[in-house]
């Protein structure tokens, strides 16, 4: 493991960032301020190729095991919510599910994905859901702000993405073999998070899925 300066793209410290072995041939940082473990910027994927390999996701409300996946956010978001309120999926994919669950509940859930659904956002909205997204961010720093200001004071932010622990093998991790997934969390990054973008923790499982209150 050697050391090299690689400013961190969520907390922005520019110290020297152990590397990492990974699970395949690109480069990895972790920040020592917090936590984030990243993929160097030669190994990022152009758009195109990343747009392409999204398209092959088998995602979709007609998958049950897809729904069932998403229920892990879903269901311990609904209690904060409630009938007329106003939502976003946030990276909602080829084949947006969540909007068509919170329907069951009178909930209206706009769909919005930069590369599918590229829709004018209308902020504030009352929650966002961004489930399976944050492994996918280039910029963490930049989107998480962008995410947090869609949503009003008060607000519900439910974020679910794999859980990088001290228990994981990284060299081996399945979560890392996924080209299009270029940042990961721990425990620690999430604490920086909260405290970072103003966010009161309202549940967490321990291993995928995070709600928040926006103060």
């Amino acid at each position: 493991m050697s050391s090299e300066v690689f400013p961190c793209p969520l907390c922005g410290d520019g110290r020297e960032k152990s590397s990492l072995t990974g699970p395949d041939r690109r480069g990895y940082r972790r920040c020592g301020s917090c936590d984030l473990v990243f993929v160097d910027r030669a190994d990022l994927l152009p758009p195109a190729d990343e747009r392409q390999r999204y398209e092959h996701h088998n995602n979709g409300p007609e998958y049950p095991g897809y729904v069932q996946f998403l229920s892990r956010a879903v269901d311990p978001t609904v209690p904060y919510l409630s009938a007329g309120m106003r939502g976003i999926d946030y990276g909602c994919g080829p084949g947006p599910t969540i909007s068509a669950m919170l329907a069951a509940h009178d909930i209206r859930c706009d769909d919005y994905d930069p590369y599918f659904r590229p829709i004018d956002l209308r902020p504030p909205y009352d929650f966002v859901f961004c489930t399976e997204c944050f492994e996918h961010f280039h910029d963490p720093a930049q989107s998480i702000s962008h995410l947090v200001s869609l949503v009003r004071p008060g607000g519900v932010v439910t974020i679910m993405t794999e859980l990088l622990d001290d228990e994981t093998e990284f060299s081996d991790w399945f979560y890392a073999r996924d080209l299009t997934h270029t940042a990961f969390y721990t425990h620690r990054t999430f604490e920086y998070i909260r405290k970072r973008f103003g966010l009161t923790e309202l549940f967490e499982d321990t291993r995928r899925v995070r709600v928040y209150r926006r103060e």
